[in-house]
């Protein structure tokens, strides 16, 4: 099996993983990659053409002409990409290290829905503020610690430490 290598793959992985890709502008990829990552816009924006690009030459996605707007292109998935999507769902199924970040990804929503609810109570009863501060405090060290277990894994995952290179995709 061949790899691979595409700018922002991380985020595209997620796309695939995620949505069903029928007629899309570059506008659509760009709306979510843009949620994740708001630093250095131009050249993210740069990095997203050049991965679909690649994917569109490599076979995964297929573009047409835009019916609508004579600059743009509407991309839409092709049989690789849905096998893409079932290999990488069958593998997080059987990935102990996906099963782990995926409860400690609910860990996480439950403390973030905590700390919306303890500032509803700081708000409500001032006269607890010192004891609702304190607990915010847990609860804030909580959910670091559950971002950082859940970036470790995602690295280990990735087969590397450094967060910032990318993953390849299987042929």
């Amino acid at each position: 099996m061949s790899e691979l290598n595409i700018p922002l793959s991380e985020y595209f992985l997620d796309i695939i993983r995620n949505y069903e890709i029928y007629d899309w502008e570059a506008k659509q990829f760009w709306l979510i990659i843009r949620q994740f990552n708001s630093a250095n816009l131009k050249a993210l924006r740069e990095d997203m053409y050049a991965a679909i690009k690649i994917l569109s030459k490599k076979g995964y996605l297929v573009a047409k002409k835009s019916p609508f707007n004579k600059n743009a292109y509407l991309y839409s998935e092709s049989q690789k990409i849905k096998e893409l999507r079932d290999w990488l769902i069958k593998g997080e199924v059987k990935n102990p290290l996906i099963i782990k970040r995926n409860s400690i990804i609910k860990e996480l929503e439950i403390f973030k829905r905590e700390i919306e609810f303890v500032d509803q109570l700081m708000v409500s009863y001032p006269e607890f503020d010192d004891q609702i501060k304190r607990y915010r405090k847990k609860v804030n060290y909580e959910i670091e610690n559950c971002e950082i277990k859940i970036r470790v894994i995602d690295n280990i995952i990735k087969g590397d430490y450094r967060a910032d290179l990318a993953y390849n995709f299987p042929i």
